[in-house]
């Protein structure tokens, strides 16, 4: 009994060391553009830093690598369509104490192959909080960093695995 357990425990310490994501993108689809965001909100040069963020986790990914717009597969065009940042909570003074910085994407990956949309979805939303005067204080752009990452992964995986 026991060198069955431990057969069984062995097989799946085996069998977990080899997992894998699959991809759901299609054979021909090896490369991928990524120009950078449109920015439709009034906060200046953030698509910059989202395009960075985006670009690298694709780097980091590794399913596809990263071309010029002309010569990819697949070209990712995103859209910053809305930028907000207002006071989620007061404190007992009735002050503001948190805020919450709320960001809407507009997001295309197309088939440059096949000339159609792998994907396509308007108004992905995605937040992040800040706090101020405490021990945990965050800032605007910390709180947008976090977004970034968000959005990130979304576009990540949605393109990659399918989701």
């Amino acid at each position: 009994m026991k060198a069955l357990s431990l057969f069984i425990s062995l097989f799946l310490l085996l069998t977990g060391c080899f997992y894998s994501v699959r991809t759901s993108l299609p054979g021909h689809i090896k490369s991928i553009a990524i120009p950078v965001f449109e920015n439709r909100t009034l906060q200046s040069a953030i698509e910059n830093d989202l395009t960075q963020v985006v670009t690298d986790r694709f780097r980091q990914d590794n399913h596809l690598s990263l071309a010029e717009a002309r010569s990819a597969d697949a070209v990712l065009e995103g859209t910053i369509a809305t930028y907000d940042n207002k006071v989620y909570r007061f404190n007992n003074d009735e002050q503001a104490e948190e805020y919450i910085v709320t960001m809407t994407f507009n997001i295309t990956v197309k088939d440059r192959v096949k000339n159609k949309d792998l994907w396509s979805q308007e108004g992905i939303r995605a937040s992040a909080t800040y706090l101020l005067g405490t021990a945990q204080a965050r800032t605007e752009a910390d709180a947008r960093k976090e977004i970034e990452g968000q959005i990130a992964d979304i576009i990540l995986s949605r393109t990659v695995e399918g989701w």
